[in-house]
C-alpha cells in the first residue's frame, strides 16, 4: 500500500535521471536514421499541412483532421513543432521521439516509486523501468517517426497516473479535473488511451487499496461502486473517442469485413497474440516492422495457447492476496492491449511491437516485483548477486536494443530486416521491391513482387506494383493490372477496364487505352467518365472530331461538368472548328 509521506531524500531522482540516460543511449543510433517510406513521408515531407510547420491554419487542420484513419490532434501539433525546430532534418524527429521515451521512462520509474510507497520497493521500481526503457519491442515505437503518437499518448498516460496518485492523496475538484485534463491529452494523441480508466481501477485495488477503505457516496452504496462511479467520465471520454476512431477508420476502409476474417479466427488470433506478445518478451529476436497475418491450423498449438492464458490467469486470481502485483500486472497486460488485439481487424497486420508499449508495463511489473519477493524469501543474503544478474539482464537488452535501432536506418534496411527474420512476408517483399522501383532497379523490384505474389497472389498492391514496374522497364504485362482492378472492384468488369484504360492513358499509351475503355462501354454506356476518358485517349491519337463526338457524349449524360466542356473545345479548336469551340467554352 502507497505511503501518503513526501519522498526524504533525492536518490529516487537520481535513479530517474540514470535512466532515462540509459533510455537514450541505448536508442542513440536512431539520431543517424532517415524517414523511411512506411509513412514516415505522409506524416511529414508528403504532408502539405505538416511540412509547413506551425501556424493557425496547420493547428485548425490537425484539430479537424481524421487522416490516416484516426484522429490524434496532439500528435500532429507535435510533428508541426518539429518541423517548426529542425525542418525536414530526420535527426530532429527522431531526436525528438528519443527525448519523449526518456521522459517516458523516468516518468515510469516515478510513478512506480509513489505507488509502491516511496522507498519500499525501489529497486523493484528502477528494475520494471529499466526493462521499459531499452526493452527492443519498443524500438518500432522509439524508431519510427510516425508512430510519435505512441510515445506520446504514454507521455500523458504517465502523468495522467502521476496526476491521478496526487488526487487520491487529496482529494479536490481541481486534482480531478487535472486527471481528466491529462487523459484527454493522451486519447487526443493516440486513441489507444481508451482503456485508462480501468487501469485506474486497477491501482485503486493494487497497491493503493481504495477498495478496502473508499467510503459510500450520494451515489454508490459500496466501495468498488464508488470508485467505478468516479471513473464515469473517464470512460466516457474513452467512448467517444472509440467511436471517432471506428468511424474514421471506416471512412478509410481501414477495418477489415467480417466475411474477410470470420470471428472465430479472430478469437483464435487474439489468443495466439496474447502469446506471442509474451513469447516476444522474454525471447526478443526475430523483431521486424510487419508480422503478416498467419492462420495457425494446428489445434494442439491453440489449445495449448489457450490452457497457457487461462493456467497464468488462474494463478494469478489465486494469488491475489500474497502477490497482488501479479493480478494487477496481468490484466493490466490484458486488458490495455484490448484495443489492439485485432477483434476488429485493421489492416493485415497480425501483431506489432509498438502494440506493447503500453501493455509490457503490467507484465514488468510481474517480473520485478515477483524477482523482489522471491529474492527476499529464498535468496535474502545473495542480493548481490542478484542485483548483478538484473544489472546484466539490461545490459543485454540494451545492447540488443541498441542494434534493432540501427535495423530502422532507412527504407531498404528496414525491409530487408524484416524478409530476414520472417517468413511469407508478402508486406515487406512489397514495400522492398517499391524502394528499389523508386531507385531504378526494376529488375530487382520485379523480383521482390514476384516473392510477394507466390505468397499472396490475390494482394492488390502487389499485383498493380508488379505491372507498374513491368510498365517502367518497358514490358508491361496487363494481366497484372487487370487482376489488381478485379481485385478492387470484385464483380464490375466495366470498372475493372475503365481503371485499365487510365493506367495506359498515365503511360501515354493511347491505342491500348482506347480498346479498354471501349471494352468497358460496351458493358455500361451510361458512364460520363469512361467517356470523357475515351476522348482523352481519341485525342492521343490525334482523332480530334472522334474525341469531340466522345467528349460530347460525355456531356450528353452530365451536361453541368465544366472538365467536359473544356475537354470538348479543345479538341474542337484542334481539328479546326473555333466558333464551336468558342461556343464550348
Amino acid at each position: 500500500m502507497a505511503s501518503h509521506g513526501k519522498p526524504r531524500n533525492l536518490s529516487h531522482k537520481i535513479i530517474a535521471l540514470l535512466l532515462a540516460a540509459i533510455a537514450v543511449i541505448a536508442y542513440s543510433p536512431v539520431l543517424n536514421n532517415d524517414f523511411v517510406s512506411y509513412d514516415d513521408y505522409k506524416y511529414t515531407v508528403d504532408n502539405s499541412y505538416v511540412k509547413g510547420g506551425l501556424s493557425v491554419e496547420s493547428v485548425k487542420w490537425a484539430i479537424t483532421a481524421d487522416y490516416f484513419s484516426n484522429w490524434h490532434p496532439l500528435t500532429w501539433i507535435s510533428h508541426l513543432a518539429d518541423i517548426s525546430l529542425y525542418g525536414l532534418n530526420p535527426m530532429g524527429h527522431h531526436l525528438s521521439s528519443l527525448l519523449i521515451h526518456a521522459l517516458n521512462t523516468g516518468l515510469l520509474f516515478y510513478v512506480l516509486y509513489l505507488l509502491a510507497g516511496a522507498g519500499t520497493r525501489l529497486w523493484e521500481c528502477a528494475f520494471a523501468a529499466a526493462l521499459f526503457a531499452v526493452h527492443p519491442l519498443n524500438v518500432e515505437s522509439v524508431a519510427w517517426v510516425a508512430e510519435r503518437k505512441n510515445v506520446l499518448c504514454t507521455l500523458f498516460w504517465l502523468l495522467s497516473f502521476l496526476a491521478y496518485i496526487y488526487y487520491v492523496r487529496r482529494q479536490t475538484l481541481r486534482r480531478y479535473l487535472m486527471v481528466l485534463l491529462l487523459f484527454s491529452m493522451a486519447l487526443m494523441s493516440k486513441p489507444m488511451a481508451v482503456t485508462l480508466p480501468f487501469t485506474l481501477l486497477l491501482i485503486d485495488y493494487w497497491p493503493l487499496g481504495r477498495f478496502n477503505k473508499a467510503g459510500k457516496s450520494a451515489v454508490a452504496k459500496s466501495p468498488a461502486a464508488g470508485l467505478i462511479a468516479e471513473k464515469i467520465p473517464f470512460f466516457l471520454l474513452s467512448v467517444v473517442s472509440a467511436v471517432i476512431t471506428v468511424y474514421a477508420q471506416m471512412h478509410e476502409g481501414a477495418i477489415v469485413s467480417f466475411e474477410t476474417l470470420p470471428l472465430a479466427t479472430r478469437i483464435v488470433n487474439a489468443a495466439m497474440s496474447y502469446a506471442g506478445y509474451i513469447e516476444k518478451l522474454f525471447v526478443p529476436i526475430h523483431l521486424a516492422v510487419f508480422y503478416p497475418y498467419i492462420e495457425i491450423k494446428s489445434p494442439v498449438v491453440i489449445t495449448l495457447n489457450a490452457l497457457i492464458l487461462a493456467g497464468t490467469s488462474v494463478f494469478v486470481v489465486l494469488k491475489r492476496k500474497t502477490a497482488p502485483y501479479l493480478l494487477i500486472g496481468w490484466l493490466w497486460y490484458l486488458g490495455t492491449l484490448v484495443p489492439v488485439i485485432q477483434i476488429v481487424q485493421v489492416g493485415a497486420a497480425q501483431m506489432a511491437d509498438r502494440y506493447m508499449y503500453i501493455p509490457a508495463i503490467g507484465l514488468f511489473i510481474m517480473i520485478s516485483w515477483g524477482c523482489g519477493d522471491v529474492l527476499a524469501a529464498r535468496m535474502p543474503s545473495k542480493k548481490t548477486a542478484a542485483a548483478a544478474l538484473g544489472i546484466t539482464a539490461v545490459l543485454l537488452l540494451a545492447v540488443m536494443t541498441f542494434r534493432q535501432s540501427g535495423c530502422w536506418k532507412d527504407s531498404s534496411s528496414l525491409y530487408k530486416h524484416a524478409i530476414e527474420v520472417t517468413t511469407a512476408n508478402y508486406l515487406a517483399h512489397n514495400n522492398y521491391g517499391q524502394v528499389l522501383m523508386k531507385h531504378g532497379m526494376f529488375d530487382e523490384a520485379i523480383g521482390q513482387f514476384k516473392k510477394g505474389l507466390d505468397i499472396m497472389p490475390e494482394n492488390v498492391d502487389l499485383n498493380y506494383n508488379m505491372w507498374l514496374a513491368l510498365k517502367a522497364k518497358g514490358t508491361p504485362d496487363d494481366k497484372y493490372l487487370l487482376n489488381a482492378s478485379a481485385l478492387w472492384f470484385r464483380g464490375d468488369t466495366a470498372t475493372l477496364y475503365k481503371n485499365a484504360g487510365i493506367g495506359y492513358i498515365e503511360q501515354r499509351n493511347y491505342e491500348y487505352a482506347v480498346g479498354f475503355l471501349l471494352k468497358s462501354l460496351l458493358i455500361n454506356n451510361k458512364d460520363a467518365e469512361t467517356f470523357n476518358h475515351l476522348g482523352m485517349a481519341l485525342q492521343g491519337r490525334g482523332l480530334f472530331k472522334e474525341a469531340a463526338m466522345s467528349f460530347g457524349k460525355a456531356i450528353g449524360l452530365n451536361p453541368n461538368n465544366p472538365a467536359f466542356h473544356f475537354n470538348k473545345a479543345v479538341v474542337l479548336n484542334r481539328a479546326g472548328d473555333l466558333k464551336a469551340a468558342v461556343a464550348e467554352l
